[in-house]
């Protein structure tokens, strides 16, 4: 698990400048809006998500290894 975290966490941060530079000069418009824009963002908010659930099952592995 901690390799695969590892990735994820890298992942997460080398896409992070775009997203900010996304979400800072983007406006809401629900008309029209830019769908690879908007596809980009949720792709890393999914990558988020998957390397803060990678990273608590790797604690929760190193948990269980320590009581063994």
């Amino acid at each position: 698990m901690l390799p695969i975290s590892i990735i994820y966490l890298i992942t997460f941060y080398i896409l992070l400048p775009d997203t900010v530079k996304i979400i800072s000069t983007s406006t809401l418009n629900i008309w029209d809006f830019d769908e690879l824009n908007t596809l980009f963002v949720f792709i890393e908010l999914g990558i988020l998500g998957l390397t803060i659930y990678a990273i608590m099952k790797t604690y929760q592995l190193f948990e269980k290894l320590k009581k063994l």
